[in-house]
């Protein structure tokens, strides 16, 4: 075997590495994305659990104070109570959808570019 030959052959044996450790870089990236986009999946479900709790115990404290209550006014204030608590937390609900859906539209672009923002530097 020649000089040349033994050259060709020690350059075909780098461009499999090289493209081995692309596809590593590809799917470390790929698989980086992925978990952000799940772990604020995650969050964002424990949230909405927590505020469908929340609604559940805003509910409950109004029937038990309609029911205690002795006169319309004392009713009429127990609504106007709930009124405003379920107003704040209608707010608070829309502020955390906002920031979530925020977040997931980040997680997406990251994962729909493959990454390909940290591994192409």
């Amino acid at each position: 075997m020649s000089q040349s030959d033994q050259q060709i052959t020690g350059s075909e044996n780098i461009f499999p590495q090289q493209f081995a450790e692309m596809g590593k870089r590809y799917v470390d990236a790929m698989m980086e994305a992925q978990t952000g986009f799940l772990t604020e999946l995650r969050q964002a479900n424990e949230e909405w659990i927590a505020s469908a709790q929340s609604r559940l115990t805003l509910a409950s404290d109004l029937c038990a104070k309609l029911m205690t209550a002795r006169s319309l006014p004392e009713a009429a204030t127990a609504c106007q109570e709930w009124t405003k608590q379920r107003a704040d937390l209608l707010a608070e609900e829309g502020r955390y959808a906002l920031i979530h859906s925020q977040k997931l539209l980040e997680a997406s672009t990251h994962f729909l570019s493959n990454g390909s923002s940290k591994g192409s530097a």
